[in-house]
Parts: structure tokens; C-alpha cells; sequence
């Protein structure tokens, strides 16, 4: 009789512990913020600015009232480098009604060099080629901070770079970044060619910034194969570039062809982030997936050079949205997101913009989000 006992309360026991589990596991994803699709909005190819051709628009950030920036990745192939100063107007039941490109100034290089378009060019050592990624209005300075990729190929190299610039793009300082950021001519460690700052965003409150490269840097990996991927995200000072703190982000291998990569941040907070990932694959398209990543327990890797067989912790990452069941069709190559002006009540709203890499086959996709935070 006893034993009988014991195991139906064991079993009570096992249950309620299960049951425990269900419970904070629902109340911890109630608390994630839910999101409404508010619009689309498409800027044509051919719409041209001030004599420049508007796509490439790899950035966008939100600065006050209605006014947004938005970058473009032209090395100077179709205009000269550049970021756009950008009116966009919507509504809680039209979405977005308008966009209208206000002004155009164009990026400028250290010591009022003008980038080349052509990195065949360019002068490595005045860091004159662009490839702008990602583009931040600073509110305490009145200054922008825009990420490069920079370029590895063909036996040519051009290390990738933050700039901070004044808002005609007038070149104030270069932040010094982690120097694993780095392409390195043995191809075994280092930055990937096409995959570095995409991502970069400012921490609010705070005096630092938070950057990423777009896919794991070669000595953190056995192999392009590997299902799970570290990014190093890393915590840095916005005036000096001091990395402060270093946390492992987990990235998944959607499509198994090593397209996946984080193309933006968003910073919460100093210890929670929003990262967008994007993968492509030719028969299913774009994924494009945004994700709430926190430090919280997390290892700082900033003194390890290489973390493949070493042990730390990664970020805790939960899936915020997933873009392939919003009820769009086709939703294209998103590589910029930024945060946009209320709509109503204590909603927020969320803006993401897509680079139809200035392709006739693509396009330049405006998708605006209403969040709350349960």
C-alpha cells in the first residue's frame, strides 16, 4: 500500500513540476510583444532624387516628428556614396501614406577624400571605399554613426569601418573597432568578404554602442557547415570604439546553404537586444526573422580569440516575428529596421526597409509593424 502511495504522489509530483514548467514558459512568451502589420509601401526603381538613383537601401534610422534617414550601399556606382533625409507619413488606418526623399547629402572620407567607385581605385590607406550598411542618429551629439562592410577580394582589401559624421556627412572620427573585425589575408581567421557591419544600433541611456558583424568571424567556426554559428555582438564605447563587452549570439542555419546572417540591431537596453537574421535561398526566397536576444547569464568572450571548442554561454534568443506569416506574399531582401513615432496609445511601431540591390528583379519594400509589451 505504501509503495502505491508513494508512486501516485511521485506522479502527482512530476506533473505539477511539468505543469509549473508549461505555465512560466507561457507567461514568459505572454510577456514577448505582439505585432499588427500596419502597411506596405514600395518605392519604385526608377525614382531618382537630386540626380541620384534612390535603392541600395541597406539602413534606416527614425530622428524626431515624422523624419527618418535612410542609407544607401552604393559603392559610387550609380551616384556618389550617400544617405537620404526622408519624410515618411502613415496612419493607424491607412498604414503608410507618403514617403518623401527631402535631401540627399553624400558620405565623405577622412581628410575630404571622396570615395571611389570602383575598389580597383581605391587607396586602401585613406579608407576611401564604401559599402554603407547601417546608419544611427545619435540624439545626444546631433551625429550619425554609419557602418562600411569594407572588401575582400579579387586580392584586394579594404577593412570595414564605423565612421562618425555630422549631419551632412562630413567625416568626424573613426571608432576603433575590435580588432577580430578584421579581414586577414590567411582566410583562416577574421571577417568573412560581404558579411561584416551590417548591424549596429546605439544604446539608449547609455554612452555606448552595440555592433555586430553579419555572420561568425572564421576562427569561431570548424566549418561554413556548422548548424549553430557564434556572432559576436559586441558592447563598445560610441566616441572611442573601447570594446567593453563581447556576448556569443546563437545563429541557426535556416536554409543549410550558410546564406543565414543579422543585418540590424535594435538595442532595448544595455542587456537586451532585437537582431534581424536573413537567409536566401533561390526557391523559397528571403527568411527574415527578428528575435529578442538578452545577456542576461551570458559569457562575455571579449578575452577569447577564437571560440570553437571552448565553452561559454550563448545569448537566450526567442523568436519575436516571423516575416513569412505577416500575410505578405513576397517579401524581399529587408536589411534595415528602426523604430518609428506612436500611432496610439502606449503602442509602439516598428519600420523595416528592404535593398533591391539596385536589381530590376527586386524591390525596395517599406513594412511598418504596431507593437505592444504585454
Amino acid at each position: 500500500m505504501r509503495s502505491q502511495i508513494y508512486n501516485i504522489v511521485s506522479k502527482l509530483l512530476i506533473l505539477g513540476c511539468q505543469l509549473l514548467l508549461l505555465i512560466n514558459t507561457a507567461l514568459a512568451q505572454s510577456r514577448l510583444p505582439v505585432f499588427s502589420l500596419k502597411g506596405e509601401y514600395l518605392i519604385e526603381n526608377d525614382k531618382k532624387h537630386d540626380n541620384t538613383v534612390i535603392g541600395g537601401l541597406s539602413g534606416i534610422d527614425y530622428s524626431s516628428g515624422n523624419t527618418f534617414y535612410m542609407v544607401s550601399d552604393d559603392p559610387g556606382e550609380h551616384g556618389a556614396p550617400r544617405f537620404y533625409k526622408v519624410i515618411i507619413d502613415y496612419s493607424e488606418k491607412q498604414g503608410i501614406k507618403n514617403v518623401n526623399f527631402l535631401a540627399v547629402n553624400h558620405l565623405k572620407a577622412p581628410m575630404g577624400k571622396t570615395f571611389e567607385a570602383s575598389a580597383n581605385n581605391a587607396d586602401t590607406a585613406k579608407f576611401i571605399y564604401s559599402d554603407a550598411e547601417s546608419i544611427r542618429y545619435d540624439n545626444s551629439s546631433g551625429h550619425f554613426l554609419w557602418s562600411s562592410e569594407g572588401y575582400n577580394s579579387k586580392g584586394i582589401m579594404f577593412q570595414p569601418f564605423i565612421f562618425n559624421m555630422d549631419t551632412n556627412g562630413g567625416f568626424i572620427h573613426r571608432l576603433r573597432t575590435d580588432s577580430i573585425f578584421k579581414f586577414d589575408s590567411s582566410g583562416k581567421k577574421g571577417v568573412q568578404h560581404n558579411a561584416t557591419f551590417e548591424a549596429l544600433d546605439v544604446i539608449p541611456g547609455s554612452s555606448n554602442i552595440v555592433y555586430c558583424s553579419e555572420k561568425s568571424v572564421l576562427q569561431d567556426i570548424h566549418s561554413f557547415k556548422d548548424e549553430i554559428k557564434p556572432i559576436r555582438i559586441t558592447i563598445a564605447n560610441k566616441i572611442s570604439g573601447a570594446t567593453l563587452s563581447q556576448f556569443a549570439y546563437p545563429m541557426e542555419d535556416v536554409y543549410k546553404n550558410n546564406s543565414n546572417g543579422v543585418v540590424e540591431l535594435l538595442a532595448i537596453s544595455a542587456d537586451t537586444l532585437w537582431v534581424l537574421e536573413r537567409a536566401f535561398e533561390i526557391m523559397n526566397g528571403c527568411s527574415i526573422r527578428l528575435y529578442q536576444a538578452t545577456v542576461n547569464k551570458t559569457t562575455d568572450v571579449k578575452q577569447l580569440p577564437e571560440l570553437k571548442d571552448k565553452q561559454f554561454t550563448f545569448m537566450k534568443k526567442e523568436l519575436l516575428l516571423d516575416f513569412s506569416k505577416i500575410g505578405i506574399k513576397h517579401i524581399d531582401n529587408i536589411e534595415g529596421m528602426t523604430w518609428g513615432y506612436s500611432l496610439s496609445g502606449n503602442k509602439k511601431t516598428i519600420l523595416f526597409i528592404s535593398d533591391n540591390n539596385f536589381n530590376a528583379f527586386q524591390i525596395t519594400q517599406l513594412l511598418l509593424f504596431e507593437y505592444e509589451n504585454k
